[in-house]
């Protein structure tokens, strides 16, 4: 199967952590995010190629990089449009199917998609990952390429699992730890560096003092609350 890594010009990646990280820190917060996806997904068995969308230049070098190809074209449209349009580009060569990620999964294994091609080995079928707060759609596998189309947006888990029910093909449900968090909010960031990690994403938020500042900051949250609980 292909894997179709979406990502978004750099400069507009992750505004809603505008409150805690400053422009420079969001950007290189994504570019971390996206090198762990692609690490990922280009050494993991099964996965026959990958490819990103997205018209930032320099997420392009990347993708080259890590041998991934990158995919421009309406890429700034709707995301199931430029989704759908790049599935279209490779479906020739995406016989077994394709996988979609975005890069915010920091917890993402080769575990986590080699369960995902195994979820998915018989076609047509399907395999989801839901997020674990907004019912959102954290990874969708489809095979073949276009079983069911892209439903990004508001609740897109249960428009995905509804599409494919009502055309009664063989949907898979994937809930790990690895796919369900995902870096979209300040409290996502916060439960992600709680705990140490593998990864760039870890490595980057350890080394520029960021852990360091948002743990310092919880830990003050938490005792204001703890005094003003004591009135």
């Amino acid at each position: 199967m292909w894997v179709i890594v979406p990502c978004k010009k750099l400069e507009l990646a992750k505004q809603r952590l505008a409150p805690i990280l400053s422009a420079a820190e969001r950007r290189l917060l994504s570019v971390s995010m996206l090198s762990d996806t692609l690490a990922i997904a280009t050494t993991t068995a099964g996965v026959e190629g990958v490819m990103v969308v997205s018209s930032d230049p320099f997420v392009a070098d990347i993708a080259k990089s890590y041998g991934a190809r990158c995919f421009s074209k309406h890429s700034d449209t709707n995301l199931s449009f430029a989704l759908t349009v790049a599935r279209s580009f490779i479906q020739a060569e995406a016989m077994n199917g394709i996988i979609t990620i975005p890069i915010d999964l920091p917890r993402l294994s080769s575990a986590d998609i080699s369960n995902v091609l195994a979820s998915v080995g018989d076609q047509p079928s399907v395999a989801l990952a839901p997020a674990a707060k907004d019912n959102g759609t954290n990874l969708i596998a489809m095979s073949p390429a276009s079983v069911i189309p892209y439903l990004y947006g508001n609740n897109s888990f249960h428009h995905h699992v509804q599409a494919a029910q009502t055309r009664q093909i063989k949907t898979t449900v994937i809930r790990s730890r690895g796919l369900s968090l995902d870096i979209d909010r300040p409290d996502d960031l916060y439960e992600f560096v709680s705990e140490p990690s593998l990864g760039l994403t870890f490595q980057y938020l350890q080394e520029s003092g960021i852990r360091d500042r948002m743990l310092a900051s919880n830990k003050t949250s938490s005792q204001k609350i703890a005094v003003g609980g004591t009135y």
